[in-house]
């Protein structure tokens, strides 16, 4: 179908780090000749990038949000249909009236519609299962998912039908701001540094499970603390509060439950020694590449989808899933291996510079599509 005019419509941007993916795939894109457009909520842009600031980052009144998310969406196909646009992309991590809706505006005007799929199944489980389906089968142009994990998912959606292809999500060593030392960020924090820190990064969800890794910290040896940055999203952190009070960790765990700049996000991810990632599901982790692109150590639980880009021993550490005892072994193993934790962050590095390089992912776009 050709593939020289590229637009992402993005209405969560910056309300969620989605910026970041945003930018990392259309800067990829245009490495390899591709005219990359953003339709989003955000200045902070490459000049590369054709941007439009057409969407409210936070919005109390359901009406004003409703408004403004039609006239930001009727604006941005408008242009993209002016401006010959020849895929239109999408992020979907749930399949709801509203964003169906949307979707089908943009096929109205014309426009191939190009799906990503990073949540197949919400895990919110709040999808519309008939829409999800009417979406990803008849809806969408093409669909891109991150891993094989996700395939099987999708496959039992949409059968055998070839409009969709696997494509790994890209990291995010741009980001890393060489200026910032580990010693300034933990300065800046208050940490010691004598003290181990681990991190538990992003939006705090249900499925994330942040429960097994606060159990785990009961058992874990040493000068070592617990740092969680980032906001509830349809989750209550009283739940969390009152299990660190129960099992006495109020001084073992740094929290900072609110939304996280991108000047705090700089130094948690310096100030920090390990990202540990206990999830009970996950289709894929902006967390865990942006973690390794910093140069964390990485323990994430052995679901599938991180099978797929943790080697064992090599860039991280995985332990069995939801077990605290298996989890707590596997970090007192790692803060007492120096030599290890080295090894680890040195392949996290390479692992992002290797298999997880944006011009790389932008050519097997423009190839599959």
């Amino acid at each position: 179908m050709g593939m020289s005019k590229v637009a992402i419509i993005d209405p969560v941007g910056a309300k969620a780090g989605m910026n970041y993916y945003d930018i990392g795939l259309l800067l990829g894109l245009h490495n390899h000749d591709v005219e990359a457009y953003l339709f989003s909520n955000t200045d902070d842009v490459p000049s590369e990038i054709k941007n439009y600031n057409f969407f409210d980052l936070f919005v109390e009144s359901k009406w004003r949000k409703g408004i403004g998310q039609l006239t930001a969406h009727l604006r941005s196909f408008w242009i993209c249909k002016r401006e010959n646009i020849d895929w239109v992309v999408v992020h979907v991590f749930s399949a709801q009236f509203t964003f169906f809706m949307f979707c089908l505006i943009a096929r109205f005007f014309g426009l191939k519609l190009l799906v990503i799929g990073h949540d197949v199944d919400s895990l919110a489980k709040d999808d519309n299962k008939l829409l999800k389906k009417w979406l990803y089968k008849h809806v969408a142009n093409h669909i891109v998912i991150h891993n094989q994990y996700s395939l099987h998912k999708i496959k039992q959606i949409v059968g055998d039908k070839n409009h969709y292809s696997v494509i790994q999500q890209g990291g995010y060593p741009e980001l890393v701001d060489e200026k910032v030392t580990a010693e300034q960020a933990k300065v800046q924090l208050g940490f010691n540094n004598s003290t181990i820190y681990l991190l538990f990064f992003g939006q705090i969800k249900t499925a994330k499970r942040l429960d097994v890794l606060i159990k785990s910290m009961k058992h874990v040896k040493g000068d070592v603390k617990l740092v969680v940055a980032g906001r509830p999203w349809k989750d209550d952190f009283s739940k969390y509060d009152k299990l660190i009070s129960e099992l006495e960790l109020e001084d073992r765990v740094e929290k900072y439950i609110r939304f996280v700049t991108d000047e705090e996000r700089e130094l948690f991810m310096k100030a920090c020694d390990v990202m540990v990632l206990p999830y009970e599901e996950v289709y894929q982790s902006a967390a865990l590449l942006m973690a390794m692109s910093y140069g964390l150590a990485i323990i994430a639980s052995d679901v599938d989808s991180f099978k797929e880009v943790i080697r064992q021993g090599k860039n991280g550490l995985m332990f069995k899933s939801l077990d605290e005892e298996d989890l707590s072994d596997k970090i007192n193993t790692l803060i007492n291996d120096s030599e290890m934790l080295s090894k680890l962050q040195e392949g996290a590095l390479k692992s992002i510079a290797s298999e997880f390089s944006w011009s790389n992912i932008g050519l097997q776009y423009k190839k599959n599509t």
